[in-house]
């Protein structure tokens, strides 16, 4: 009677050494000279060897394409026609409840789980190749953000691409240090001194630089003066006098 199993040799799949498993020995069986059970997913020498090949090799060809495909579908679906965070009051009682715990647990400093270290150059070549042509989101995710995100003539603060428009002539680097110093360097709103500041032009015409309609502002208090800009015309015009 031949032996159920026999030793055999394959290679591995990083630095091709010899691997000994054992297969099937009996020439009537139908997995004759495959794998026992215990190494059918033998590939590697070691355990380097698979960290390598997991790190090296694209995931979608570690899983097969098929699945992969499926998997992304089957998350993405999840994500919106199952996610909790969208039913009525789940997601602001989620968010105040995360900002809570932000606030009580900055991750700075030694709490922060990367402190002290960093990433390899080979890790970060990996980490930008792996994401190289993928999306984050499907096409319907897409679009969804595209209606929830308006653009240009769909955005209600949108003038026309005056913003790509560029400045009056004089209204460079040293001009803009030489406000932010008249002004000892603090945002004219809220009062914080600091050395990042934007200029701002009063009345919104970027080919005015002259000194009463320029007034430095930080960067949250300049975002709000693109809203409902008639109600701030007047406002920091006042501040200017004063």
């Amino acid at each position: 009677m031949p032996p159920i199993t026999k030793a055999a040799f394959i290679k591995c799949a990083i630095c091709q050494n010899n691997i000994s498993i054992r297969v099937y020995a009996d020439p009537s069986l139908p997995n004759f000279h495959q794998p026992i059970v215990q190494f059918k997913k033998t590939r590697f020498c070691s355990l380097k060897c698979q960290k390598t090949w997991q790190q090296e090799t694209p995931w979608e060809t570690r899983v097969g394409q098929k699945f992969a495909d499926h998997f992304r579908d089957k998350m993405s679906k999840l994500s919106t026609e199952n996610n909790p965070s969208t039913f009525p009051g789940v997601a602001e009682k989620i968010s105040k409840s995360l900002k809570k715990y932000k606030a009580d647990n900055p991750p700075v400093g030694e709490k922060n789980s990367f402190f002290g270290r960093k990433h390899s150059d080979k890790t970060k070549l990996h980490l930008s190749q792996s994401k190289k042509g993928k999306w984050s989101y499907n096409q319907e995710q897409y679009e969804k953000s595209k209606e929830r995100s308006p653009k240009k003539e769909r955005h209600p603060n949108w003038r026309g691409g005056s913003s790509y428009e560029p400045y009056g002539p004089g209204f460079d680097r040293k001009f803009k240090k030489q406000i932010k110093e008249s002004y000892n360097w603090s945002c004219q709103l809220c009062n914080v001194a600091t050395d990042i500041l934007d200029i701002h032009h009063i009345d919104y015409n970027k080919n005015n630089n002259s000194r009463d309609n320029l007034i430095p502002l930080c960067k949250v208090c300049h975002g709000k003066t693109n809203f409902d800009r008639e109600s701030w015309i007047p406002l920091l015009k006042q501040k200017i006098k004063e």
